[in-house]
């Protein structure tokens, strides 16, 4: 699924941006009162792109999103980059 949102998203990015002033990559399904049911969060390392799934409302500020982050850097970013 996040590969074909990935598709959309690069196909319709200038309309979201350009005309509608929305610059994320993030989607998410959300409920009737805008509460997220799942999202879709990507993450940029190196020239890779990652995408977490997330059911519920998102917690970035917790140390394991801190690690995950941690070790796709030390992973796919080279030295020198």
């Amino acid at each position: 699924m996040s590969a074909e949102l990935a598709t959309v998203h690069k196909r319709r990015s200038g309309l979201l941006s350009n005309n509608m002033g929305i610059a994320s990559h993030a989607w998410a399904i959300v409920d009737a009162f805008g509460a997220s049911q799942i999202g879709f969060w990507p993450i940029f390392v190196g020239g890779h792109r990652f995408v977490l799934a997330i059911a519920g409302t998102p917690h970035f500020n917790q140390a394991e999103f801190v690690s995950l982050a941690w070790i796709l850097t030390t992973r796919y970013v080279k030295k020198g980059d």
